[in-house]
């Protein structure tokens, strides 16, 4: 009981983190669109990944940006044969408390009269347990994409979807009685997500066959 007190605990900070942080005014929703995180495609014969690494937000203390272990890392493994994920994958500190999970939402601008604000997405925090640590990091991977946001409810999430229709994802984790809150832009993963599709992972095309001679 006391755990799953924590966890709601942790859930009502993201979501009031988020009221806080989000409200945007005309000049600072040009932020939302910019290219604020570098995201690095592999592709091989089975599929492409694409990767980014963001440094963990402040929390109450500032990130060390020459620390490994302080950055947020996002997979979106593709299959080349489907075209759809083979994998979504979110790795932190490898010294998170593993036996809770990660929290993550995903956040929607929105104009109001002459002011932008933010929004949690309709379907709130979500909850994705830790797999497994090592000494690089913590990770909790959702295979194909979908996961269900609650046992009891059957709901599935397509996490990709939602990774292209949102402007930003807040990723939350606990280490010890700490809760360490990042928010990635996901404008430049649209981006390069579309390039991926339309280039590397483009579907083959029939060979054209020649007209008959004259």
């Amino acid at each position: 009981m006391a755990v799953r007190r924590c966890e709601i605990l942790i859930v009502f900070a993201l979501a009031l983190f988020c009221g806080q942080l989000f409200a945007q005014n005309n000049a600072d929703h040009a932020d939302w669109s910019a290219p604020a995180v570098r995201w690095k495609t592999d592709c091989a014969p089975r599929g492409c990944l694409l990767h980014a690494d963001v440094l963990r937000g402040d929390s109450g203390s500032p990130a060390n940006p020459k620390d490994f272990r302080e950055y947020i890392g996002l997979d979106i493994a593709l299959a080349r044969k489907t075209r759809q994920p083979a994998y979504i994958a979110f790795e932190v500190d490898p010294r998170a408390t593993s036996d809770r999970p990660i929290f993550i939402a995903f956040i929607k601008t929105m104009r109001s009269g002459n002011a932008w604000k933010a929004a949690l997405d309709e379907d709130g925090t979500m909850e994705i347990p830790i797999a497994r640590c090592d000494k690089l990091s913590c990770q909790a991977r959702i295979p194909g994409g979908g996961f269900d946001v609650k046992p009891y409810t059957g709901k599935r999430i397509n996490l990709l979807e939602k990774l292209l229709t949102s402007d930003a994802v807040m990723v939350l984790y606990t280490k010890g009685k700490t809760a360490y809150r990042t928010m990635i832009l996901l404008s430049s993963f649209q981006k390069e997500y579309q390039h991926v599709m339309a280039v590397d992972l483009a579907p083959a095309q029939a060979p054209h066959s020649p007209g008959p001679h004259k």
